[in-house]
């Protein structure tokens, strides 16, 4: 299978503590070329999600996690991925709405300790 990791996904795992390569273990983890721009940008200001924006981009460097480029915004991109199969991590509401009524799948982080597929 393979999943999609948005940006603030990636930042409350590493807030939450969450290990994100054990829970996916067997699974294709991709994210999108616009996630690593708002990560960078993030990483820039002085903030917790600051911190957690330069972890996680040490991580996906770390464990080559493969780049989807997006020529549209991220949203737009994710929703497209989701039709084609691909299960599509992200907390934001909205877009989880959208993908599930396009009957994709979703993953989300739960009660600050794992992850649940939806």
């Amino acid at each position: 299978m393979k999943i999609v990791i948005d940006t603030n996904f990636w930042i409350y795992a590493v807030l939450y503590k969450i290990r994100i390569f054990e829970e996916l273990l067997g699974y294709e983890i991709y994210t999108l070329d616009k996630v690593l721009q708002e990560l960078k940008q993030i990483s820039k200001k002085k903030t917790k999600q600051a911190i957690a924006s330069k972890i996680a981009l040490g991580m996906i460097e770390k464990f080559n996690v493969k780049i989807i480029n997006a020529p549209k915004s991220a949203d737009e991109k994710l929703v497209e991925l989701a039709t084609q199969g691909f299960i599509i991590a992200t907390n934001d509401a909205e877009l989880v709405k959208k993908i599930k009524n396009l009957g994709g799948k979703v993953a989300q982080i739960r009660q600050k300790k794992y992850i649940e597929f939806l």
